[in-house]
């Protein structure tokens, strides 16, 4: 949708009071968690009608089908959401949702969700939202919940300049996967956390495990936008002038803004001609993430398997390959059998070579 109105320099301040629709962005690393939040968040009685919007790395579009959906441009959820696959200009993408409401083409929704990408910085999303006049006119950012893996979150933070982005513009950090990590190793990467944003609520979850009530007590409505507002007074700071806030505690590593690191990270579908059997594909899927799992950041996918009417779902980060789980049926009706692979200074062809049995020329697409 083409936008000519010019974007101001700050905050935009209403002149009259008009009802803002709330937004929560959602961020998070790769691999951390944020789709299984998400789909926890929609089955709250209070977000029962939120619109999400997704954003996803390269051209293969996946998280908004986990959310139980079907491939294309806005669909409707099972319980009544909607949901929207963003790939260019959120402005235009949130623009657009808002007069499909107001002209009733789509369902009224009260709220809504931003998923971002896993290799995302989201303060360029928290600017647009705050100092695009019509925008910010007809939306505010309620809260920011970044996700954060226990198990590899420490580790992440060091380096990934995403990942301290994501946890540093947080108002909610949830502590993801704890089952899964050792105590020590939770406790370490909270005191982390805490010292690059000590003014976030961090909470452990295991599975998107929240509550309505806990989601509504750490939730300040005017925290997000002091927040923003904070970092640019620091960022307007004469250089020769001592900064000990916590933006310069952070460090250089976040002065870059959008996706950081492009140069390394690579992104790639790998497609199968023919349908699995799930041993045949586990060992083939381990035997890729035992020898280059310090490598791979995400691999995320939905496979066809042999005697199974619907799709299973299979994901993997460095070197942990999750529980297999079957969605209730393929998105869109039709079969995609497929896995996206993000990786960190590895080469598509290298991980295809284990997965050669099912695939056919041209058995890669690359997304870079």
């Amino acid at each position: 949708m083409e936008n000519n109105a010019p974007a101001s320099d700050g905050p935009t301040k209403l002149s009259s009071p008009v009802r803002q629709i709330p937004v929560t962005l959602l961020t998070g690393f790769l691999g951390s968690g944020k789709t299984t939040l998400l789909r926890k968040l929609l089955t709250f009685p209070t977000w029962s009608d939120t619109a999400v919007l997704v954003n996803e790395l390269g051209a293969a579009g996946l998280d908004h089908n986990l959310v139980w959906g079907a491939s294309g441009t806005t669909l409707l959820l099972e319980n009544g959401c909607i949901c929207c696959s963003v790939r260019d200009d959120l402005v235009a993408s949130l623009e657009d949702l808002f007069w499909k409401r107001l002209h009733r083409q789509i369902p009224r929704f009260s709220r809504v969700v931003i998923e971002t990408t896993g290799l995302a910085d989201p303060r360029p999303i928290i600017n647009e939202l705050f100092s695009h006049r019509l925008v910010s006119e007809r939306y505010c950012l309620e809260s920011v919940l970044c996700t954060v893996d226990a198990v590899f979150g420490e580790r992440q933070l060091e380096m990934h300049p995403e990942s301290l982005a994501q946890a540093g513009s947080a108002d909610v950090i949830l502590l993801t996967k704890t089952d899964l990590s050792q105590e020590t190793v939770s406790c370490a990467l909270e005191a982390k956390l805490r010292q690059v944003n000590p003014l976030a609520v961090i909470q452990r979850t295991v599975a998107g495990d929240i509550t309505p009530e806990f989601l509504q007590s750490a939730i300040s409505p005017s925290g997000s936008a002091d927040r923003f507002e904070a970092s640019l007074r620091t960022a307007m700071k004469p250089s020769g002038q001592k900064n000990t806030s916590k933006a310069a505690a952070i460090g250089p590593a976040l002065e870059q803004t959008g996706y950081l690191f492009h140069h390394r990270i690579h992104a790639a579908v790998i497609r199968f001609n023919r349908p699995w059997r799930l041993d045949d594909f586990n060992r083939a899927l381990q035997a890729a993430v035992n020898l280059h799992g310090d490598r791979i950041l995400r691999i995320k996918g939905m496979i066809s398997v042999a005697d199974e009417s619907c799709p299973v779902v299979v994901q993997a980060v460095q070197k942990m390959v999750f529980p297999f789980e079957t969605m209730p049926s393929w998105p869109g009706g039709g079969v995609h059998n497929f896995i996206v692979c993000i990786t960190l200074g590895l080469e598509a062809g290298v991980l295809n070579e284990y997965f050669r049995s099912h695939t056919g020329p041209p058995a890669v697409d690359d997304l870079n």
